[in-house]
């Protein structure tokens, strides 16, 4: 992701040990994360990451259970959303995060967090209408998208969404916050991320490694924030956080169990 809406360096002694992590010729992307998030949990409101979330996860469980019962089309027009013929999938994410953003804050949806949730939510419905960004060779029509969205939650299920979406949204997170500017820029994780020192900058198949190491170590927090909520009957599909303020307590301890750390407690 760019560095243009950069975020200010955390003013933690853990994030110190991230950029020191991160210059590590090692660059442990399992100690990264975790050192990473302990963090991040304890320096951002509750609120603003369990609001974007909660309702990426209710609206968008809905809207694809909706989809795989009556198709994509019936779909869309039982909600009035709509979709470019010129390019379906794009407009159609666009259009179904309009839906599910327009029920929570509105202060929490335009923070960055709720960009960053923004952009995981739209990556997760491409990813699921069109397949494999790296493999699509043309722009799918309804009917195709329809199709690879079936399958896809025929497959993996609702709570695949779930976990697809939120490995994506900590992956945003983490990103976010690893190009953040600190005082002095040789001392920031922004500048390690790229560089190893002054004369050794990492080369692109370094960093693309890196940057796929961080998202298997995202991937793997979601699947044990995704189980812990199904343990404590969390029904995906059912949800209404509107109604039932308990729905955004659960996500908000399942989150911190799994991304909080004993260092974070010292």
């Amino acid at each position: 992701m760019g560095t243009s809406h950069a975020a200010a360096a955390p003013k933690r002694v853990g994030w110190k040990k991230v950029a020191a992590s991160i210059r590590s010729p090692l660059r442990n992307s399992d100690t990264i994360v975790e050192q990473g998030f302990s963090v991040i949990v304890d320096v951002v409101p509750d609120n603003f990451i369990r609001e974007p979330v909660i309702f990426a996860i209710s609206e968008g469980t809905k809207f694809v259970s909706a989809a795989k019962d009556k198709g994509l089309e019936q779909a869309f027009q039982s909600e009035s959303l709509q979709v470019s013929e010129k390019y379906p999938t794009v407009s159609a994410a666009h259009e179904i995060w309009k839906l599910a953003s327009s029920k929570a804050d509105p202060r929490t949806i335009n923070s960055p967090f709720g960009m960053l949730a923004e952009a995981a939510f739209k990556k997760t419905f491409l990813f699921m209408m069109e397949g494999d960004p790296y493999l699509v060779q043309k722009i799918p029509t309804i009917k195709e998208a329809d199709q690879n969205l079936v399958q896809f939650i025929e497959k993996s299920g609702k709570e695949g969404y779930v976990h697809l979406f939120t490995t994506n949204y900590l992956y945003e997170l983490i990103q976010y916050y690893l190009h953040s500017r600190g005082t002095g820029e040789q001392n920031t994780s922004l500048f390690f991320y790229y560089s190893q020192s002054q004369k050794r900058t990492f080369s692109p198949d370094e960093i693309k490694k890196f940057k796929e190491n961080l998202r298997l170590e995202c991937s793997k927090r979601a699947k044990q924030i995704v189980d812990n909520l199904q343990q404590s009957n969390f029904s995906f599909e059912l949800i209404d956080p509107t109604l039932n303020p308990r729905v955004g307590e659960m996500l908000t301890e399942s989150i911190k169990h799994v991304l909080s750390t004993a260092e974070e407690q010292k």
